[in-house]
């Protein structure tokens, strides 16, 4: 290895260890989140955040007979934490082969890009995910409305409607995928190369 190519493997040796460091922090922070009471962990494609309840709890009025969400709604979001904590998986898993191959000096392999295709392909997969996430959100919101009008609870309501379209990720996606198509012309490039030699 020259030093060029050792310098490459150094740095994916890091990344690499920086992503099973990021591993280990999602793991801990589901752990915190489901285990704390006063704890709270929301994933989503912008990021894993772990929230703390500061305070007293709030007694409400034995009076108010709040109203209780249905279970289609609990299962929408279910669904789109599976799909959010899958999406986080396979990227990480994708740029661990990724960094693994660079760290044995596999710099241009048609492996390598089809690696960095999956990624620009999961980045476009994120606006998507973001995109269907906001739509649960506005229609959980529409619900909860509807049925606070039902109870009486109107008062001091206010609700805007958005729909979310994380277009860095579409668009940062697209950038990937067409860098992917440069590696994978580079690979074939240095395959001809190596077998006139």
């Amino acid at each position: 290895m020259d030093g060029l190519e050792k310098q490459i493997s150094l740095f994916s040796y890091r990344i690499r260890m920086c992503l099973f460091a990021l591993l280990g922090v999602i793991v801990i922070a589901t752990v915190l989140g489901l285990t704390l009471d006063k704890g709270a962990l929301w994933v989503g494609i912008e990021g894993i955040n772990l929230g703390f309840v500061s305070g007293e709890e709030i007694v409400l009025d034995e009076e108010m007979d709040l109203p209780e969400l249905p279970d289609y709604l609990f299962y929408g979001d279910m669904v789109l934490l599976a799909v959010t904590v899958l999406f986080y998986g396979l990227l990480i898993f994708q740029l661990e082969r990724l960094f693994a191959a660079y760290q044995k000096g596999e710099l241009f392999t048609p492996m390598n890009a089809r690696r960095i295709r999956n990624v620009g392909l999961l980045f476009c997969s994120a606006a998507l995910i973001g995109f269907l996430d906001s739509l649960n959100q506005l229609y959980l919101m529409q619900e909860i409305m509807g049925m606070s009008a039902d109870e009486g609870f109107e008062d001091g309501w206010e609700i805007v409607s958005e729909v979310h379209l994380p277009i860095p990720f579409l668009l940062g996606g697209l950038a990937i995928i067409l860098i992917a198509r440069v590696m994978e012309k580079g690979a074939l490039l240095q395959d001809e190369m190596d077998h006139l030699i």
